[in-house]
């Protein structure tokens, strides 16, 4: 039986923190999968426009130009209507 590839996003449109959070996810992730990718993204206009699987895990930052995290989220939850936010 062959485990699901796990597909994370990060939003940001600050480098830093795109790459901090790749990182610790990927010091996580070496211990339990080797088969995981990241989908970056700098803009809410992305992740609207975004036309790949479902992503599995979504790193979203609340201030962004153009349409914001909050909005993002609000479609993503109007979109996909069993998905959950934390």
């Amino acid at each position: 039986m062959s485990k699901k590839k796990v597909t994370i996003g990060i939003c940001d449109d600050e480098s830093y923190f795109v790459e901090q959070i790749k990182f610790y996810c990927e010091n996580y992730l070496e211990e339990i999968s080797d088969d995981y990718e990241f989908v970056i993204m700098q803009s809410g206009e992305e992740v609207m426009d975004y036309q790949g699987e479902v992503l599995d895990l979504l790193f979203l930052d609340i201030e962004l130009g153009g349409i914001d995290g909050i909005d993002v989220m609000k479609n993503i939850m109007y979109k996909y209507v069993r998905r959950k936010v934390i």
